[in-house]
């Protein structure tokens, strides 16, 4: 597989959206992608594996979905290792069927030992001045890895859903939430090319869904 060339035809064909969705399910996908050398993550709390636990220190418990099935979490559950889900997260499951784990573990916290995933729950594509949102996360990587993206590895960008409801919500209001998508579509496409011109070549990149 000429992953150079697949990644490049991506960038060109998709500079502003970049709205390509891979599903690792598929038979044979995750036994051929094995052989990245690592995974970076960014995201929000579909991928979080304990960073707004490291950054915050707020805990929840897990509530009763009979009561609420639509309760969004305000912060991670206590148990299961400070998830927003009841067990590990989809990128996690998926580390551990390819031998990745260690690299899908938090990035923000103390015992990070060299894990980069830094997803966090409630992060935004574009900037809100609140969360630790998709360039916060991109630049924290970029520090930690002396600006350089190394080429073997799988970038993955699970983004865009929490700036769906804030636009939806100013729409609710009788505002317009046509530039928070503008934004978040414009942090989207950037921060893709700038870890591409870092040396990254092997992306895959969630089509956005409303989640936390």
């Amino acid at each position: 597989m000429d992953t150079t060339e697949r990644s490049t035809t991506f960038i060109t064909r998709w500079p502003l959206v970049a709205c390509l969705a891979m599903v690792v399910a598929i038979p044979g996908w995750a036994a051929a992608q094995s052989a990245f050398s690592g995974i970076v993550v960014f995201g929000t709390s579909l991928s979080d594996p304990g960073n707004a636990f490291a950054l915050v220190g707020d805990a929840n418990t897990p509530h009763d979905f009979d009561l609420n099935p639509l309760l969004i979490p305000s912060a991670p559950y206590a148990e299961g290792g400070h998830h927003f889900s009841n067990g590990a997260t989809w990128i996690e499951q998926y580390a551990r069927s390819v031998g990745l784990a260690g690299s899908v573990r938090p990035a923000l916290s103390a015992e990070s030992g060299g894990a980069t995933n830094f997803a966090v729950g409630a992060a935004r594509a574009y900037n809100d001045g609140i969360n630790f949102n998709l360039t916060r996360q991109v630049d924290t990587f970029m520090q930690r890895s002396g600006g350089v993206a190394p080429a073997q590895a799988l970038y993955v960008i699970e983004m865009g859903s929490n700036d769906i409801r804030d636009a939806f919500a100013l729409y609710a209001g009788g505002g317009n939430g046509g530039p928070i998508l503008g934004a978040a579509l414009g942090s989207i496409a950037a921060n893709i090319q700038r870890l591409y011109l870092a040396g990254a070549r092997n992306f895959l990149v969630w089509a956005a869904r409303t989640s936390h």
